[in-house]
């Protein structure tokens, strides 16, 4: 459909028979009046009538180019679409770009799904052709349903992400990021969907209900450090073999485990049980017994600090692998034994402990969740969470290691595409380095977005404190993903060693040749050894050259919209006067926008952040198509017009979640009576 068609809803849509018609007939006009707009370039005259007062500029958060429209969409662009005229008619020239978000694994999944057997038999290029198509295919469908929504907006001429010049300038402000340092390449762990094969950041984790095995296990101090541990505790009985227990729910990850982490300042005791001693955190003596159903006898022996444990070794219960005691704060007393099982692969707090020890960062799983050759060969080729975890546990059992076992339910990350449980894998990924401390102005990402947060107007005011935190205490943003269909990482790996060639002017003249030869394809495409120019390999000097082909987290996409729309576009500004979407984006668009302005600028993109609540069915029922409760908005204007789905957006209290049902409709037909008799 063209930009300035609109489609006859009087031919494709039956309308309703009712037997109280509204004397305004709004499903029927209504589609006549947004004709006559476009006729007259209402918008074009709205925005250039009224300027001295400058300029209002509020950027529009991208839907994603997949799926009908629905209630959310409704009540944002409802919002949005009043705050612009409002501005307009208060004397601001105060455009409307709409924006949307085209890449990304949702339409490559779609894609993939629909070609069946076929995937295998077409290109990476093909395949991503076709998402480009039904990316489009959807931009086109919700446009004129915001149409519909009677929504002014510059319609001919949107942002979408996948256009050649939104994708170089991407790309530009990478290279800016780049420059200052903040971008790195490491191997650490991350969220690892194994299901799609990628890894996910923090946004793309949604957390529900799972069941986990709960084990505590043993792992037998070794003959080298009896010495030690006899002399820290003295009175014990040196017949007796001595142990370090800890728990953990992830049993699959034991065979990455090369530490035990005590916290310094913790009491650690000796108990005595079925004639053998086990060490634990002394306040977790009650809890342990009630957690393992054993009875735990006090010895003569007297607490020890943490900080005197470290240095001391164990024996992996399964592995021919000798491990030591360290020492991290982070350590906690909310359950366990106050020994930590640490696997620098497989978790956060054990990477940066990890690191501090200078231990390997094993992750011994592919990219399918399956063990791979780095795993004992009993384990090699099951999957960590169908198989691994009952193997481990057998392994352990048998061996004697095993002290206690049960299923927990509890809060546990999944992919928020393909529902899958998610694992921590390191894996090697681009990273934002939250904490590096620039050069320029002596403060890191983290700290420049925190003070930029109190500079920022939020409406309402928790939406501050809401962000603050998640900034305060986010890890290093991983910025890669192992998909197709987005933009690429314009890094080039050495051949031979694998060493990234990562310099600003390889990926300038990269962003160059996408914005002029075809946006992404003109990377894929492209002379590599233009794109090179004199550049060796920083490790080997090989000139030998491929190109990654890890894509960009597609919240990066979106969360630049500061640089190719905000910067670019007449009336627009750098900060804009308002950012305006539901409240899941302090964690999703305002987040991601907030950092790449803040690391590329030293600016948040916006001056102030207004946000509105979730639609909801009536008593604050989630709307499910299981429970037969969603309301879909077109029908709403297909029965009763558009200016009864506004008006339910406007008298509705936005700060908060809002209900709505067909009866919420029908009283507002009547309200909408009194107010056009009235007029």
């Amino acid at each position: 459909m063209a930009n300035n068609e609109v489609p006859n809803y009087k031919d494709t849509i039956n309308l309703p028979k009712t037997d109280f018609p509204m004397k305004g007939n709004l499903n029927q006009r209504e589609p006549d009046f947004i004709k006559n707009w476009q006729d007259r370039e209402i918008y074009k005259k709205m925005i250039n009538t009224n300027v001295e007062k400058g300029t209002f500029a509020m950027p529009d958060g991208p839907p994603y180019a997949n799926g009908h429209l629905h209630m959310g969409h409704a009540l944002n662009k409802t919002l949005k679409d009043i705050v612009i005229k409002y501005k307009n008619m208060s004397g601001y020239r105060a455009p409307f770009i709409p924006g949307w978000d085209c890449h990304g694994l949702p339409i490559e999944h779609g894609v993939t799904k629909n070609l069946g057997d076929k995937r295998d038999t077409i290109s990476d290029k093909e395949l991503r052709k076709l998402c480009r198509a039904e990316a489009q295919k959807w931009v086109e469908t919700q446009k004129s349903e915001f149409q519909r929504f009677g929504i002014l907006a510059d319609w001919e001429n949107p942002y979408l992400t996948m256009k050649t010049e939104y994708e170089a300038e991407e790309i530009r402000v990478l290279a800016k990021i780049l420059k200052t340092g903040a971008l790195y390449y490491g191997t650490k762990p991350v969220y690892w969907c194994w299901a799609l094969k990628t890894a996910l950041a923090e946004a793309e984790v949604e957390y529900k209900n799972h069941k986990s095995p709960s084990i505590y296990t043993k792992f037998n101090v070794v003959e080298e450090s009896l010495e030690k541990i006899f002399h820290l505790y003295p009175g014990l009985d040196k017949k007796k073999k001595i142990s370090f227990v800890i728990w953990t729910t992830t049993p699959w990850t034991l065979p990455a485990n090369l530490a035990i982490t005590v916290h310094p300042e913790f009491d650690y005791a000796v108990y005595e049980s079925h004639g053998e001693y086990l060490v634990i955190a002394e306040k977790l003596k009650d809890f342990f017994e009630k957690e393992t159903s054993l009875s735990l006898k006090e010895t003569k022996a007297k607490t020890v600090l943490g900080e005197k444990l470290e240095g001391l070794h164990y024996q992996h219960p399964f592995i021919q692998r000798v491990s030591p005691i360290i020492l991290g704060t982070h350590v906690t007393l909310d359950a366990g034994t106050g020994l930590v099982h640490t696997a620098p692969g497989h978790g956060a707090d054990d990477y940066n402990v990890g690191l501090k020890y200078g231990l390997q960062i094993l992750s011994p799983v592919d990219e399918a969740g399956l063990f791979n050759i780095e795993a004992p060969e009993w384990l090699r080729g099951k999957h960590v969470l169908k198989q691994g975890n009952a193997a481990v546990i057998e392994k352990i059992q048998s061996s004697g290691h095993l002290i206690a076992l049960k299923e927990i339910e509890h809060s546990y990350p999944h992919c928020w595409r393909s529902k899958a449980p998610l694992i921590f894998r390191a894996t090697p990924q681009w990273f934002l380095k939250m904490d590096l401390v620039s050069e320029q102005d002596g403060f890191s990402i983290r700290q420049k977005s925190l003070k930029g947060i109190g500079q920022v107007q939020w409406i309402p005011e928790w939406g501050e404190n809401r962000i603050s935190s998640m900034i305060e205490n986010r890890p290093d943003w991983c910025l890669s993903r192992q998909r197709i269909w987005g933009v690429p990482i314009p890094v080039l790996y050495c051949t031979k060693c694998s060493t990234p060639l990562a310099k600003e002017d390889v990926i300038l003249r990269i962003a160059d040749e996408m914005q002029f030869h075809g946006g992404i394809e003109g990377y894929f495409d492209g002379d590599i050894k233009k794109f090179q120019g004199e550049h060796k390999c920083e490790n080997c000097s090989s000139q030998d050259f491929q190109k990654g082909k890890d894509i960009l987290d597609v919240w990066f996409d979106s969360g630049i919209c500061w640089a190719e729309v905000q910067k670019k576009r007449e009336g627009m500004t750098q900060p804009a006067d308002l950012y305006l979407e539901g409240s899941d984006q302090h964690r999703g668009w305002f987040h991601t926008s907030l950092l790449t302005s803040v690391a590329a600028e030293g600016i948040p993109p916006f001056k102030t952040v207004l946000t509105h609540g979730f639609v909801m069915y009536a008593k604050g029922q989630k709307m499910s198509k299981s429970l037969g409760n969603v309301i879909d908005p077109l029908e709403v204007i297909k029965d009763s017009g558009s200016d009864i789905l506004r008006l339910w957006a406007a008298h509705e209290d936005y700060a908060n979640d809002l209900t709505c049902n067909p009866e919420t409709f029908e009283r507002l037909k009547e309200t909408y009576r009194r107010l056009r008799n009235t007029i």
